[in-house]
């Protein structure tokens, strides 16, 4: 019987690769390495650290070259191409390809994974409003901000020798969040942050190689005894239901007349009501995956870059005294504002310099194109995958010279100013254009106010002299996210 099985499904292989490669679709005709049949250059793409292949076949093809990945042609933009695609062409590639796994994991029903129809500007439109009607200006955001890492010094303070600051970070930034969901802190013992944080765990191996045949052939899921669906099934499902008692508590609340809470929740959920009966009418289904795509990418971006950022401070403690110089100079005894931004540019140049060393969404979620198009004289047809890499354009020595090197300088110009904007628009950690990311501007007040905070009050120093954080990315954990390896570190109170 198992032979059977496989025999079927080599044939049905075989079938979609004479269907794909010479009666279906049109091919992309960009020049790449060969792959192998069926296939494709999946081998040499599945590494623990993939992206030194990118860099050979980038210095082999050029900024634009086509890979394949079991019969699927994605095509890979690196260099200038990728603002030119981000921005110049925005529209052009504003699409998300045909992968099963994005869309089993929640019909699309979301931001992040659907494509940029009437649905999606409505979806994206409602997020706005309710990031800025929560907001009511900065300060709001702000005094919230504090509150947290206030929060987070203490529990750094209650520890005896090193420990892993990471850990506290996590919590306090998820706290931030939640607060902006749900207009209320969590109690610190409150189980929905170690459910959060298990929900990034989750999503890390559904996406990961683990259910790769998903996507390879999806119809492996009607097979019978085949658990490959029902694991990822079991595990997404497991993320949603988070989500969902999230909604339905707060939904409880406000029948009970509990509604002195203003989160991000109660005015999409006001907006749903209002919709109920009309043909913009949105779907408790939709509902989950809006909030999960303001929440799991606001903590698990934030925490990753503070992660980095921590690390760096140690193991450059030049870096961290100049900084602090700065902070001493700039605010004295007083706590930060992120107003105090634009009279600190040594601060802000070391946070765009850690964003780019880490570059903790190397590719981001892959693009798709609407329509066929053109791009620095390469076509490439309608619905071909397009994958940014922008980790190879932030260690890319054509735009950022020496860029394996941590100098926040290259940010700065010779009078010790900020660069502007248009001398560092190749630095993209959020993206750009239609699919930037909804967050941007809170994360980088988050992480401003945990910077300029954290250095006010203490010094970071590693464990031991000899045991210093690992910065080296290629050593670091591949998931949605790109981390740094856990470390533990010393704390010294400044005088």
């Amino acid at each position: 019987m198992i032979w059977e099985v496989a025999a079927i499904l080599l044939g049905f292989i075989f079938l979609k690769y004479i269907w794909d490669h010479r009666i279906g679709r049109r091919r992309c005709k960009i020049a790449g390495p060969r792959g192998l049949p069926l296939i494709g250059n999946a081998l040499e793409f599945m590494q623990i650290f993939p992206f030194d292949q990118f860099t050979f076949w980038r210095q082999k093809y050029g900024d634009i070259f086509k890979i394949q990945l079991l019969n699927k042609d994605i095509v890979i933009l690196n260099g200038d191409a990728v603002y030119d695609a981000l921005v110049g062409q925005s529209d052009d590639f504003s699409g998300r390809p045909d992968i099963p796994r994005l869309q089993l994991f929640n019909d699309c029903e979301d931001i992040a994974t659907r494509n940029p129809d009437n649905k999606w500007k409505d979806y994206r439109k409602i997020c706005h409003q309710g990031l800025r009607q929560f907001g009511k200006g900065v300060a709001h955001i702000e005094k919230i901000t504090m509150h947290e890492i206030e929060d987070c010094i203490a529990k750094f303070e209650a520890q005896n020798g090193a420990f892993n600051p990471n850990i506290d970070i996590y919590r306090s930034v998820t706290n931030i969040l939640m607060i902006m969901i749900l207009g209320e802190k969590l109690d610190s013992s409150d189980p929905l942050i170690d459910k959060l944080a298990q929900c990034q765990e989750t999503l890390d191996q559904a996406f990961g190689p683990k259910y790769l045949s998903l996507d390879i052939i999806p119809w492996i899921r009607y097979i019978p005894g085949v658990k490959t669906f029902s694991g990822f099934k079991d595990s997404v499902a497991s993320v949603h239901k988070v989500f969902s008692d999230i909604i339905k508590e707060r939904k409880m609340q406000l029948l009970d007349g509990q509604d002195k809470a203003e989160g991000i929740l109660d005015m999409l959920l006001a907006t749903q009501e209002e919709r109920k009966g009309t043909d913009k009418n949105i779907s408790d289904k939709t509902m989950n995956g809006l909030i999960q795509d303001m929440v799991i990418p606001g903590i698990n971006t934030t925490s990753a870059a503070l992660k980095s950022m921590l690390a760096y401070l140690v193991v450059h403690p030049e870096i961290q005294q100049t900084i602090q110089q700065e902070i001493d100079s700039v605010l004295g005894n007083r706590c930060p504002s992120i107003k105090d931004r634009s009279s600190m540019p040594y601060t802000d140049a070391f946070l765009l310099e850690s964003l780019r060393y880490m570059s903790h969404l190397p590719i981001g979620i892959p693009h798709a194109a609407i329509r066929d198009v053109t791009i620095k004289g390469h076509f490439i047809p309608k619905g071909t995958q397009v994958w940014l890499y922008l980790f190879g354009l932030h260690h890319d020595d054509r735009f950022f010279p020496d860029p394996w090197s941590f100098t926040p300088q290259r940010f700065l110009d010779k009078d010790g100013g900020l660069i502007p904007p248009d001398e560092r628009k190749l630095l993209l950690p959020f993206g750009a254009g239609r699919r930037v990311c909804l967050g941007e501007q809170l994360a980088r007040i988050r992480m401003f106010l945990f910077i300029t905070t954290f250095l006010q009050k203490y010094t970071f120093l590693p464990e031991t002299p000899d045991n210093l954080p690992d910065c080296d990315i290629k050593n670091g954990t591949m998931g949605a996210v790109m981390n740094l390896k856990d470390y533990n570190i010393r704390l010294e109170r400044r005088k």
